[in-house]
Parts: structure tokens; sequence; C-alpha cells
């Protein structure tokens, strides 16, 4: 017996040591596939930010997390479209593979000195724009015609991801320049002749509406500061001389009408406008500011129309002004299409800039001969979208903000 244990003992050693080898294999895996994850969410949120450097980035997070690129083996790569995977050819994921020899100590004995252990993980870019076309009067949630444009030109980086809930069209003459184009729907229900890159993905998923935590605000009552110019009380405020006005935040009941080509400064803050806006041939400015447009018990939501004028709104850096982050623009939740298009935010014949997000999802938006741009963010959560003989420029740097991007539940690590 003494001789049978003596003749087993080398063999129960070596059985010992290969599943220490192997648990040391699956340890560095596990914290291998951690710097991954890591890599993975770091290169897409500096390419959300458009950062240049974003393949570099996301290296730095691999290696801040155990694994360095070029030591001991090391090799990490980063690059859009995979092609493996349940993501592969989409141009909105990063993919990110990670990989390093591991010496071996007691399968040595059977010559292998070490085994290769790899990691992947993909994430997908977080969009700046949702297109639900869920209430939409029209074909299409996002319609591009008569030579328009939607994206980044001019620049080293395209515009954000997208996502469309139902039809997108572009015309002969319009371009659609994005990272990619998530469309809900199949490609019979769009009509694409323009320029277009990359081509869309058909059949993505349905989110539900990305932004639904954010607070609406709540009509309690009329009020709004008295000025030069300005109607006091509760009436409707319509400014028709030119000249210089200042306003400050609260609740404009009736209207909030300007023309005569006077300059308009919106103080910080929340506006609640009932019944809707009309600014013709004026200039507007105001940082900090979250314009609500909503009904005070009368069903009548009006329209948001701004014509012939420039526009420089920002939407509020923090809650402390007592706006609303990120929204410049935000359509009452229960609004539904009272415009015969299906569009009741109407941007026409001007220039329109500002960081903010423009939040309408009863409604849609209309931008008509006119440039929309912003400076570091600049989206849409809308209904529906027509843009005509203008460009659209929207962009997706929340790196100011500590929760980051609102769009978050659309992008991130998947796989």
């Amino acid at each position: 017996m003494t001789t049978f244990y003596a003749l087993l003992l080398p063999l129960i050693i070596l059985f010992c040591g290969l599943t220490l080898d192997v648990a040391n294999l699956e340890l560095t895996k596990m914290r291998m596939q951690s710097a991954a994850d890591a890599a993975a969410l770091g290169a897409q949120v500096a390419h959300d930010r458009e950062d240049t450097a974003w393949v570099d980035d996301g290296i730095a997070d691999a290696g801040s997390n155990g694994f360095t690129n070029g030591v001991n083996g090391v090799v990490t790569t980063i690059a859009e479209q995979p092609s493996t995977g349940n993501y592969a050819g989409d141009y909105d994921a990063i993919a990110v593979t990670i990989s390093e020899p591991v010496s071996t100590y007691f399968m040595q004995t059977a010559g292998i000195n070490s085994l290769t252990v790899s990691a992947q993980a993909t994430s997908i870019m977080t969009p700046c724009s949702y297109f639900t076309g869920a209430k939409s009067l029209t074909t299409y949630a996002l319609n591009l015609s008569t030579g328009s444009s939607i994206g980044r030109w001019g620049g080293s980086t395209m515009g954000c991801t997208i996502y469309v809930g139902t039809g997108l069209k572009v015309d002969t003459n319009s371009s659609l320049w994005t990272n990619a184009e998530n469309v809900v729907g199949s490609a019979s229900s769009s009509s694409l002749s323009g320029g277009i890159f990359h081509a869309p993905r058909y059949g993505a998923t349905a989110y539900s509406d990305p932004l639904s935590s954010i607070t609406q605000p709540v009509f309690s009552s009329c009020s709004h500061p008295a000025g030069t110019g300005v109607t006091a009380g509760t009436a409707a405020v319509h400014i028709t001389a030119n000249g210089t006005y200042t306003l400050n935040p609260g609740t404009y009941c009736g209207g909030l009408n300007f023309s005569g080509g006077g300059t308009f400064t919106l103080n910080p803050g929340l506006y609640i406008i009932c019944g809707g806006a009309n600014w013709n041939g004026v200039n507007v400015t105001g940082t900090g500011v979250t314009l609500f447009f909503t009904q005070k018990g009368d069903n009548v939501y009006g329209q948001f129309i701004v014509t012939m004028g420039t526009y420089t709104l920002s939407a509020p850096a923090s809650g402390a002004s007592a706006g609303i982050p990120r929204v410049v623009v935000f359509g009452d939740r229960n609004w539904v299409n009272t415009s015969a298009s299906g569009q009741d935010f109407q941007f026409l014949s001007g220039v329109y800039k500002g960081d903010g997000i423009y939040y309408t999802t009863g409604t849609g938006i209309e931008v008509f001969t006119s440039t929309f741009s912003g400076t570091d963010y600049f989206g849409f959560d809308t209904d529906n979208m027509l843009i005509v003989s203008s460009a659209v420029s929207p962009l997706g740097n929340y790196s100011a903000f500590s929760d980051g991007n609102p769009f978050r539940p659309l992008g991130g690590v998947v796989e």
C-alpha cells in the first residue's frame, strides 16, 4: 500500500498544482474582465464628449485597473464597429480586447510555461437625441428636406448618436452625419436618398422616454414681474416696441410675445409660460434658463414660434436657479399636437444657439431656414422633428455635470 501511495503522490501533487494554475488563470480573467469593462466605459464616455484621445483614455483606464498596455506582455486594443459579437458592425459600438500571457507553475512540468488570457467588453455610445414619433401627425419622426443637414460639419468628429422611434427621411439634397442612426422601425419605414453616414441600424430597441425621471414643473398661479414695456399683473406680456428689456423668472399667463426689433435678456431661472409665446424679429439671450410651456387649466397650450431673430439661451448648470439642469425648453408631457403638421415648437429664419436639451415629447419641433447649435451639449427628446433648409449640430459633452449625460440609459457597457 505504501508503494502505491508513493507512486500516486506525484500525480496528486500535479493535480493539486493544476487546480492552483487554473484558479490563477480564472482570477486573472476576472480582473481582466473588470479592466476591459472599465476601458470600454471610459472610452465611450470620452467619445461622447468628443475627446479625440478617447482610445488613449480607455487604454489608460485599463492600466488603472491593473493591465497596462505594453507591460508584461499586455495588449489592449480599442476600436469602433467590432467585427464579432452581438454588436458586430454597429458604428456606435466600442469594443475593447485585453490579452496577457500568464505564467504557469505546475503546468510547466508538462511543458506549458504560460497561457494567454483575454477578455472583451463592448460599450454603446450614449445618444444626444431621441425622436419617438409616438404622437406624430407626420409620417416621419425625423424628416430632413430641401438641403438640410444634421451632424457635425467641418470638425474632426461626427455628430453624436441618435435614436429614431419610427420613420426616418432624408431627401436627395440633405445630409445626416452622425456616429449612428438607430431606427426602431424597419427599413421600409424610411425614405433615404441623401447623404447618410453611417448607414442606419434598423430594428433597434424601443426605449421609453430617457428623460422621464425629470420632475415636471407644476402650474399654480399667474405671476410675473412688472417692468418697462411689460404689462403688470396676470395679463399677457406683449412687447412690441424696440428697446432693451430684462425679464425675471415667474409664471407668465396668456402668452409671452416679443416683436418690434427689441433686445431681451432673461435672467436665470424657470419661466412657466401658459398659452404659448411668439418672438418675431428680436434678439433674446439668457443663461441658466428653462422655458416650461404648459396650460393653466383651460387646456390651451398655444405654440412657441420664433421668427427672424437671434436667440442664445442656455440651460441651467444646476438646480440652484430653480430651472431644470440641462433642459432649456420643456413642453408639458400632457401636450398633444395642435398644429396641422405636428410641430408646435417652430424656429424659423433665424440663428439659434446655446447649450441645452429641447424636451417636447407630446409634440414636435420644426427648424426652417435656420441654424441650430450649442457649444458643449445640445440635443432633443421630442416626438418628431422637421428640418427644412437648415443645419442642426447636436453635441453630447456633459462633462460639466456630475451625473453626466441624461440619455445614459440608452448607452453604456452592454457585453
